[in-house]
């Protein structure tokens, strides 16, 4: 497992010892313990030394400050693919593909056919400027999305209108009318 947390474990040719036999063969997939620093399965592929073999190694980026864009620019360089698939003999897998960034300006972009390749290594199925052509870095100022401010919504509001506790001329609308009818009362009252 201690072979497993370094990156360029993936991406090389093993001497495998089986039956007193040495065999070479490459990592195809893993699965770790959930909860230990252990691997649980380990699927091997054996490899010949005469036929292609197909893997996905992963990018290196280098000389990211030294670029204008970001000592200039104040730009920030986004990895848009962090692996690659290729296809080499054994005896010309890299462990990586190294992708220098150091001349890139503000807002340039590099794509798959923009990577130089160690020699015999190839990327099956890429042809350039057709979609197998993804971009890989690009070196541009981050927008910052300001939140706008939460619209104030002014409520006019009439003094005058609101009524005072304890006020009696702001009776209720119900009692304005109980009022009204207890004035031509009192008023008969006042004849007798």
């Amino acid at each position: 497992h201690r072979n497993m947390a370094e990156e360029a474990f993936l991406s090389s040719i093993l001497n495998v010892t089986l039956d007193g036999q040495t065999l070479q063969a490459i990592v195809r997939d893993y699965q770790p313990h959930p909860a230990k620093r252990a691997i649980l399965h380990l699927d091997l592929q054996r490899i010949v030394d005469t036929e292609k073999l197909w893997m996905t190694v992963p990018l290196h980026f280098i000389n990211q400050e030294q670029s204008p864009g970001v000592k200039l620019g104040g730009a920030s360089v986004s990895h848009l693919l962090t692996e690659i698939e290729i296809s080499c003999l054994p005896k010309d897998l890299p462990e990586y593909i190294e992708v220098d960034v150091g001349k890139m300006e503000l807002d340039d972009m590099l794509h798959i056919r923009d990577l130089t390749l160690p020699p015999g290594v190839e990327i099956p199925g890429f042809e350039a400027e057709t979609d197998s052509d993804l971009p890989v870095v690009h070196v541009h100022v981050l927008r910052v999305v300001e939140e706008a401010a939460p619209e104030v919504v002014a409520v006019a509001t009439d003094v005058a209108a609101t009524p005072a506790a304890g006020d009696k001329a702001a009776a209720a609308p119900g009692d304005k009318a109980a009022g009204d009818k207890a004035k031509p009362a009192a008023a008969k009252g006042d004849k007798k």
